[in-house]
């Protein structure tokens, strides 16, 4: 997770991606082995193949002009979500959500419950978050992807607020308040954050519900109250030339040119002086210099 944090802050979107699905890879293999059986791997596997297939629905919604269409796309994929579904009434974005839950299901069922596996589907959905803001013909897709994997991790672990915070943001990215709000009230109630209670202000805000908003907006604003105030200077610790000294290293300071003399002294560069004040300046074996605040 660390190192997927430090591949999205260099915006090295696609190393991320690979790095989490490396990772996830890896952990179900060890339940497996602990579990001495095959069922996380294959349901991944199967995970990845619906996630595939539920891509091909937008294809579909271009062909909606043939009721066929959609029956031959269900029977030529592996999945077998649809295979016993009348699909003729169906619409492709409905067959696809059918996918999503789908996949969403499989991806909960590998992890075995284990809570390493929330933590990893979270920051892949991360990952794949910040590829689809990248934009091109598939920010749509890999949104759904993250939106799918904020679930899966919100499922297995429930008090995940980071994955349904996560949720909730993204869903209001992608205009769906409603489903945005249900997953913000459920990141409040598990350790709400100042951005979890800032997304619920917009998300009711959205939906025009002013007793909500209102009530969303007193909690952000009593939380933000209660959080720190942040300086805009780092902090800093004044010593006495004499404890400076005790705690430099005793090389610190300019260094003496190789051809002088052991008892010469740099041009320029004036014998300590002790401190006539004990603080406001720190002291090295070569002279005074005010300190760095």
């Amino acid at each position: 997770m660390r190192k997927c944090e430090q591949l999205l802050a260099r915006k090295a979107n696609l190393s991320a991606i690979e790095e989490s699905q490396t990772a996830i890879h890896y952990l179900l293999q060890i339940l497996d082995q602990h579990g001495n059986q095959y069922q996380c791997e294959p349901l991944w596997s199967e995970a990845q193949q619906s996630f595939r297939e539920a891509e091909d629905f937008t294809v579909a919604q271009r062909m909606a002009s043939d009721p066929q269409f959609l029956v031959r796309l269900v029977e030529s994929h592996e999945s077998r979500v649809l295979k016993e579904a009348d699909v003729s009434q169906l619409s492709p974005l409905a067959a696809a959500q059918h996918y999503h839950r789908h996949t969403q299901n499989r991806l909960v069922l590998a992890s075995a419950g284990h809570p390493w596996a929330s933590e990893l589907y979270y920051v892949l959905g991360r990952a794949l978050q910040a590829r689809a803001d990248e934009g091109g013909d598939a920010a749509d897709a890999l949104r759904q992807r993250a939106v799918t994997y904020y679930r899966a991790a919100r499922e297995i672990m429930p008090a995940n607020s980071m994955a349904t915070n996560q949720l909730g943001y993204l869903l209001l990215t992608m205009d769906r308040p409603t489903d945005a709000r249900e997953a913000l009230l459920a990141a409040t109630h598990s350790g709400g954050t100042i951005a979890s209670w800032q997304n619920l202000v917009e998300a009711n805000r959205r939906l025009g519900d002013s007793a909500g908003h209102s009530w969303a907006m007193q909690n952000f604003a009593a939380l933000n109250r209660r959080m720190p105030a942040q300086s805009p200077n780092p902090p800093y610790v004044e010593l006495a030339p004499h404890q400076f000294a005790m705690l430099s290293p005793h090389d610190s300071g300019p260094k003496l040119p190789q051809s002088a003399p052991a008892n010469s002294m740099q041009p320029g560069v004036q014998p300590s002086q002790p401190s006539t004040t004990g603080r406001g300046y720190t002291a090295n074996r070569f002279g005074n210099a005010p300190a760095v605040r």
